[in-house]
């Protein structure tokens, strides 16, 4: 008789004492992994077959493990499977909770399996020991009554060169871990170690780790949906090394927490021998009143905190030391002392590093850390803001473009601050810096504006010193795309973040966005971009340039949602959208998306003593892949998605 066509016994179990120690429910249970390196044949799985639904197990190909069967369904499932000598599919259910599993409610990938043993129990329920045969994918399901039936592909795992380097590496370091967690776990049975220590096969211990460690269930499903063996051992390593570190952290903690208390304990017995020589001495209570009184002249703290600490340390002096009321006011006086009275500290606001040292020096409380992290983050925008009320500024009262480039505005400058300015007057100061934010925006249409073209000049030197401006005017002598692109976005993301209700600036500011989005409308090319150098289109070494495009696709969508231009104007900026992709998007074999013809950087002034000319523009270099132009690219293309003009 084949192992397909056998039928297998079914015992009777009357008193769970007669059951085999390993099933005794007192200890653990290990699971048996059975084959070695050798690729084993390949089962023979039916296209339907019954699936059996785990609450909290994971069943791996060629592990023998023993699964408590309680729901009716089940026991129907099992036992019918029994009588025919079949293959059921063990399939693990997204929420162990849930009672009666819906087919939505599990995992796509199981393990086919047979049965080898039926342990009947005396409260009904059955244990049945499965031998895992191959892994299963489940297609869709036939049948919900008297239980589910689906119709399943067989996934047979990929396999590695067991004798390559890199793989006995990854077995041997997988072994190290694994043993590891069980030295510093209490809870995991020893003779676990014993059996990785004994196993030889890489594809077998790769299996027994998985079906024995301590891992959940989602870790386990991962584990058993790997592509392959390799990807199975590699996923199973870095769900080991999280597992020793979260075992180490445990283990630290509770050596702590052991330590302090020893610590707490030799203090008490200490002091107390103290308080007992001092009481002998006659240097007891009145003594240490007096220490806490001199301590308190050299406080820093308000004149009403000294007057109750000095009323609080009167009534000390009235109470017996032996009431239990005297250490309850000791303590509070000694906290009062301790307190940082109107001393301050330099703070570190890194919240990347506030972040590290929460999880080093507390494990859990998530939500008591996001909390203080939010604190941070407040404390640490109003530094930011700070800033603001602290920079300098030009004559017409614009902020500098940085400390280094002294008394000038450039386009890109008011992105750097503006939208967040805006904000944050808007949330948290009640506006009451509005006007100084619109006035900044109107002096740049005052000053920067050029009114034959529409279009904005670079920048402005309001000294008019710089070597690259018009001695006259101030301004530079070009209109570089992705300062247009920058400011453009300025307008419109403050715009974004200003209150309406101010009325005429609002709206005074919302016509200056529009005016330019028609300036630079008159520009734009067949293709849907823009020039580098905008207005000289066509022009000997000129060319469409990525970034400064991306942005204007964005804030001509951007603007069409917010109301602020007419709906045909979507138009432009899909069109500019789709320009860039068919131009500088590409693809690579392995679906890798590059996007070229990005300008890498251009300025004025400086060390390099950037002129601010035509041919100066040419010169700097255009590259593949830069945050510069991938960057509004991205944000052209959020805004295209949210248009429903593209699909993902």
């Amino acid at each position: 008789m084949s192992k397909k066509d056998k039928i297998i016994e079914t015992i009777e179990v009357e008193d769970a004492s007669l059951l085999p120690e390993l099933l005794d429910g007192k200890h653990h249970v290990i699971p048996i992994v059975t084959g070695g390196d050798e690729v084993a044949e390949e089962v023979e799985v039916p296209e339907i077959i019954p699936i059996l639904t785990l609450r909290s197990s994971v069943l791996f190909p060629g592990a023998i493990t023993p699964i408590t069967v309680g729901r009716d369904k089940s026991i129907s499932l099992v036992r019918a499977v029994n009588a025919e000598g079949g293959i059921l599919g063990a399939v693990l259910q997204r929420e162990s909770d849930v009672e009666d599993p819906a087919p939505d409610d599990m995992y796509k990938v199981g393990t086919a399996a047979r049965i080898i043993k039926i342990l009947e129990m005396p409260n009904g329920n059955l244990t049945v020991i499965l031998n895992g045969l191959e892994k299963i994918e489940i297609r869709e399901y036939i049948t919900t009554e008297p239980y589910f039936r689906a119709r399943v592909t067989a996934l047979r795992d990929t396999t590695p060169d067991l004798k390559s380097i890199e793989f006995e590496a990854l077995v041997d370091s997988i072994r190290d871990v694994a043993l590891n967690i069980i030295n510093v776990s209490p809870s995991m049975p020893k003779e676990a170690a014993f059996a990785i220590k004994n196993i030889d096969s890489k594809r077998g211990i790769i299996n027994f780790i998985c079906s024995n460690m301590e891992l959940t269930d989602e870790d386990r499903q991962s584990l058993l949906e790997a592509p392959g063996l390799l990807a199975r051992a590699r996923k199973l390593l870095e769900i080991l090394i999280r597992e020793q570190q979260l075992a180490e952290l445990k283990n630290q903690i509770q050596e702590r927490v052991k330590q302090e208390i020893d610590k707490q304990q030799r203090d008490y017995y200490l002091q107390q021998q103290m308080r007992t020589i001092q009481d002998e001495l006659g240097d007891g209570a009145d003594a240490d009143i007096e220490k806490m009184r001199e301590e308190a002249k050299k406080k820093n703290w308000p004149k009403e905190v000294g007057e109750t600490f000095e009323k609080e340390l009167q009534k000390v002096e009235r109470l017996n030391p032996a009431v239990a009321e005297y250490s309850v006011q000791m303590t509070y006086l000694q906290l009062m002392l301790e307190l940082p009275w109107n001393d301050v500290t330099q703070d570190n606001l890194d919240l990347t590093c506030a972040r590290r040292q929460l999880d080093a020096d507390h494990f859990g409380l998530e939500e008591v850390k996001e909390r203080i992290l939010e604190h941070l983050a407040v404390i640490k925008l109003k530094g930011v803001y700070s800033q603001i009320e602290q920079m300098p500024r030009t004559a017409e009262g614009n902020f500098w473009h940085k400390n280094i480039y002294p008394n000038q505005v450039w386009l890109d400058g008011l992105y750097m601050c503006q939208p967040f300015y805006m904000e944050y007057e808007t949330r948290f100061h009640e506006k009451k810096n509005y006007d100084d934010i619109f006035r900044q925006f109107f002096n740049v249409v005052e000053h920067m504006r050029d009114p034959k073209t529409g279009l904005y000049y670079h920048a402005y030197d309001s000294s008019r010193e710089m070597f690259w401006c018009d001695k006259v005017t101030g301004l530079s002598q070009n209109f570089w795309l992705r300062a247009l692109g920058w400011y453009s976005m300025a307008l419109l993301d403050t715009l974004d973040k200003a209150d309406a209700s101010v009325g005429e600036p609002y709206e005074r500011l919302k016509k200056v966005f529009v005016d330019l989005m028609d300036a630079m409308l008159k520009y734009q090319d067949a293709s849907g971009m823009w020039y580098q150098v905008v207005n000289f289109g066509g022009m000997e070494k000129n060319y469409l340039e990525t970034s400064g495009s991306s942005i204007m696709a964005y804030a001509l969508l951007k603007g069409v949602r917010l109301g602020f231009l007419p709906e045909n104007y979507q138009t432009y900026g899909a069109k500019a959208f789709h320009g860039i992709c068919e131009k500088y998007l590409s693809e690579d074999a392995d679906g890798s998306l590059h996007l070229d013809g990005i300008c890498l950087v251009a300025g004025l002034g400086g060390k390099q003593m950037r002129s601010g000319t035509y041919d100066y523009y040419m010169s700097e270099p255009v590259v593949k892949d830069d945050a510069k132009g991938v960057g509004p690219f991205l944000l052209a293309y959020t805004e295209m998605r949210r248009a429903g003009l593209i699909e993902a």
